[in-house]
């Protein structure tokens, strides 16, 4: 059979076999698996609003059981945080299912959703501090669904910045800014 050049192929499938395929049977009749934290964090970014093929319930009851099988997981309890994160201030019409998801996650791994509460105070004070009054106000969202999980809740929080608003206002009443 003669080459036809570097471009020639004998069979049309040639290439596509070789190549690897996500979740398909491979060459070894094995199939192909993304790991735990791949897997989280596509569930977090797809689930909810997006997928009509599974209540919400049943996203919550899958998507814990991921996170608290793996916990010991140091990839996933990262991937864990950085999603929740990543989905509250990005998709702000989720917030509720994701509090949902972490108080479940609670109840079995509280030491994870430790580290995620403690991220989330860490990131609200460098919104405050940089003035990012939209991210302030989804992260108290948040916050404020996760309800008793929150170290002496969010009430308290939000009162001293209600409170610190009318001081400002009062002390300079040209001056309106807006939150």
């Amino acid at each position: 059979m003669a080459d036809d050049g570097p471009n020639h192929r004998n069979d049309d499938h040639s290439s596509y076999n070789r190549r690897p395929h996500h979740h398909y049977n491979n060459n070894n009749g094995r199939r192909r698996f993304d790991p735990p934290g791949t897997r989280l964090r596509k569930r977090l970014l797809q689930s909810f609003l997006d997928n009509t093929l599974h209540s919400p319930e049943e996203e919550i009851r899958d998507i814990s059981g991921l996170v608290t099988s793996h916990a010991e997981d140091e990839y996933v309890r990262d991937t864990f945080c950085d999603s929740v994160t990543s989905v509250c201030l990005e998709q702000p019409c989720k917030i509720p299912f994701l509090a949902a998801l972490v108080l479940v996650v609670n109840g079995k791994s509280k030491d994870l959703v430790g580290d995620l509460v403690q991220k989330l105070g860490g990131l609200l004070e460098l919104s405050i501090k940089a003035g990012e009054w939209i991210a302030v106000k989804l992260l108290l969202r948040f916050l404020a669904c996760l309800g008793d999980v929150v170290e002496g809740g969010v009430v308290g929080l939000l009162e001293e910045l209600f409170e610190r608003a009318v001081d400002l206002q009062s002390a300079d009443p040209e001056e309106v800014s807006t939150f």
